[in-house]
């Protein structure tokens, strides 16, 4: 289904999307971002998505599950470089089950995050290609990493030219502001051993566990 302007923003109203359908949005030059707000129990299952992205804010109970996520050739992308997250009060949301492939040359990405919200579960995703971050807990509290794996491919930029952060790394997991998080059972390939990189960061948090990981 090639997306139109109009038919993104019936998307966005609704509350849940579902099936085996591919939703493309690769007419636009730019990454197309679907934000869901306000959405409590809300949840994108099973798509297969074609240059997009996904935003839930101050959705509790928000799922993102088992969809795929290609198509960024070329594209243009803002939204703080992040596909799949979590924001804003999003209590108790998963994402799990789904698969990024980044082949964007212009930007690294950061693949899937949570912030200020608790009790996120983001576990048994997949994501590869020119990444920055695989993923990051940012003000999260009793929140779960477990069973993912994220593959930085190799030649993709470092720390960057002259700063230009669009080209850096940034860890592929990143804990910080936050408390009580587990990360479990992770694999992380192709950071460097830098101080923008490593395979995991921690950063001003508490009762961390990490256990069972493959940096």
């Amino acid at each position: 289904i090639k997306v139109s302007a109009s038919q993104k923003s019936s998307l966005e109203k609704a509350k849940v999307l579902q099936g085996n359908a591919t939703l493309d949005f690769s007419a636009s030059p730019n990454v197309e971002t679907l934000l869901f707000k306000g959405k409590s129990g809300g949840s994108v299952n099973g798509l297969k998505f074609i240059n997009a992205a996904i935003d839930a804010e101050a959705s509790p109970n928000f799922k993102i599950t088992n969809n795929t996520f290609s198509g960024y050739t070329g594209k243009g992308w803002g939204n703080d470089k992040k596909l799949v997250r979590l924001v804003n009060g999003s209590h108790n949301g998963t994402i799990s089950g789904n698969q990024i492939s980044w082949d964007n040359t212009s930007v690294n990405l950061n693949a899937y995050s949570a912030r200020n919200s608790s009790g996120v579960t983001i576990s048994n995703n997949q994501a590869s290609g020119r990444l920055e971050q695989g993923i990051v807990m940012n003000g999260v509290t009793s929140g779960t990493v477990s069973g993912n794996r994220v593959t930085r491919v190799s030649g993709t930029p470092g720390a960057g030219q002259g700063g230009n952060i669009a080209l850096g790394e940034d860890h592929g997991i990143y804990v910080l502001n936050a408390a009580n998080v587990r990360v479990t059972g992770n694999t992380t390939n192709g950071w460097s051993n830098e101080s923008s990189g490593g395979g995991l960061k921690i950063k001003d948090a508490e009762k961390i566990t990490v256990t069972g990981n493959n940096f």
